[in-house]
């Protein structure tokens, strides 16, 4: 094991099928994965000039995956559906419930698989010269007959142990397009051979998996239409594994991603040329950032959550209660502009007519959530119910009002009839009034009132014979 750089702290996860070995570093900030590739590969050997420069204002993990690195004692095979697992554990087990994902190469794979089975868990995507998104890979039978003998992969790893000089050849011919202009060349010839070193093969079991004698296995190509999170990707012009003409098939089948190739750059560009790679990395996952916390057009403020789209009960406005028809008969103009803004507030009312029940059968009705609990009873802004004879006391209409200065000893009789039998106020004989659009049916003129006062002995009448010629559900008693 190769020492991290300073800041990098490395910790460990026990897992049933074997422990995963993990780098972090950062305090603050959204978090984000990075997934190394197969082959010779491991967290650090990958991630090593990234991870310092994303902790600046971010929370970085670079977790060893199972078989390779810190995490090679797995029992077990390491396939697609067994990394992504194993990232789902390691989320659940970091607090993180949503988080960037950056891959490299088989990480990309593996950050592509995550993403579309658990959407939901992923902030954005970045993927750089990935595999398992391709029809078929260059020289993909001889390939094949690579990942089937076995032996291959056991002999180059024994190979690269002990002979520094043909990793040096290696990685100038697979994953560098130009091995003598990499500063750190020799630091990275010592950490494969090291990673060489605790590998029985360079090969995953992703590989074996993945590959089949004509084409891929492992093809999330045909699915990337359904991802919807922000996506870039990076790819190194000169890549002899995986071709740019894959980079742009990928990035034109994610909706709205951003391709960026790298000139003079192969397979690894992020060792190979690692400040433009930090530097349009840092680029995605700050405008990821700002995209998130961005204020609302014509605000000064944070961008706030729409909470009308998410509780449409706040929008429904109860009458307020009133103790006598003279405080009615004073708000009534109140009363004309708020049932303009919220048509839906004759339904809270017990006593409507039948031609106010007919206007607001297009209003639309309250979610399930806003809608009345048990008999006879309404919700309220907050969540509450109220009974509706509850409401009918403390909230009387004129016409009520009217009924109670000619008759008081009949009162309560009136009010469970108003609640019972909404039409107990039409004259026999005639056609019920309409009321304009715009009038509020509580409010009456005070021509209204005079009228209704002079004939108070012949409309105490009235509600009896209606009740006999309405609907018949509840006499009055």
């Amino acid at each position: 094991m190769t020492a991290p750089p300073q800041g990098v702290e490395v910790d460990q996860i026990e897992f049933p099928a074997g422990k995963v070995r993990y780098y972090k570093a950062g305090t603050d900030g959204p978090p984000i994965v990075l997934l190394h590739g197969g082959g010779p590969d491991n967290a650090l050997l990958s991630w090593r000039n990234t991870i310092g420069v994303l902790a600046a204002d971010h929370r970085v993990y670079a977790p060893d995956l199972p078989g390779q690195g810190g995490s090679t004692e797995w029992r077990g095979r390491g396939n697609q559906r067994t990394f992504e697992e194993v990232l789902r554990w390691l989320l659940d087990a970091w607090k993180i419930p949503q988080a960037t994902l950056v891959g490299l190469s088989m990480g990309g794979s593996i950050a592509t698989g995550f993403t579309l089975r658990h959407p939901q868990r992923v902030r954005a995507l970045a993927l750089v010269d990935s595999t398992g998104m391709q029809h078929r890979l260059p020289h993909h039978l001889l390939t094949y007959l690579l990942m089937r003998t076995g032996l291959s992969g056991r002999m180059a790893a024994t190979l690269l142990r002990s002979n520094r000089s043909l990793v040096r050849f290696a990685l100038n011919r697979v994953f560098l397009a130009d091995a003598s202009s990499v500063r750190d060349l020799e630091s990275i010839v010592d950490e494969v051979s090291a990673e060489a070193a605790v590998r029985r093969s360079v090969f995953a079991d992703w590989h074996a998996d993945a590959i089949n004698r004509r084409s891929m296995t492992i093809n999330h190509l045909p699915l990337l239409n359904g991802i919807d999170c922000p996506v870039t990707v990076i790819h190194g012009e000169e890549d002899a594994l995986i071709p740019v003409a894959s980079a742009q098939e990928v990035a034109g089948a994610i909706p709205g991603a951003q391709l960026r190739v790298m000139p003079q750059a192969g397979h690894w560009p992020n060792r190979e040329r690692p400040t433009e790679f930090n530097a349009l990395l840092r680029e995605f996952v700050n405008a990821v950032n700002t995209a998130a916390t961005a204020p609302q057009k014509g605000s000064n403020g944070p961008a706030k959550r729409d909470e009308s789209a998410e509780a449409p009960t706040h929008r429904l406005k109860v009458p307020k209660a009133v103790d006598s028809t003279g405080a009615e008969a004073a708000n009534a103009p109140a009363a004309e502009d708020e049932g303009a803004d919220s048509p839906t507030k004759l339904l809270k009312v017990g006593a409507v007519s039948t031609t106010e029940s007919e206007s607001t059968e297009d209003a639309p009705e309250a979610p399930e959530s806003a809608q009345p609990r048990g008999p006879g009873s309404t919700a309220t802004p907050d969540g509450r119910t109220e009974s509706a004879e509850k409401k009918a006391d403390d909230a009387e209409s004129p016409e009520e009002a009217v009924d109670h200065s000619a008759e008081p000893a009949d009162a309560d009789a009136e009010k469970k009839a108003t609640t019972d039998a909404p039409t107990r106020f039409m004259e026999v004989g005639s056609e019920p009034a309409t009321r304009d659009e715009d009038e509020e049916p509580e409010t009456e003129t005070a021509e209204t009132t005079e009228k209704s006062s002079g004939t108070a002995s012949a409309d105490d009448e009235k509600p009896e014979e209606d009740d006999s010629q309405g609907t018949g559900d509840k006499p009055a008693t």
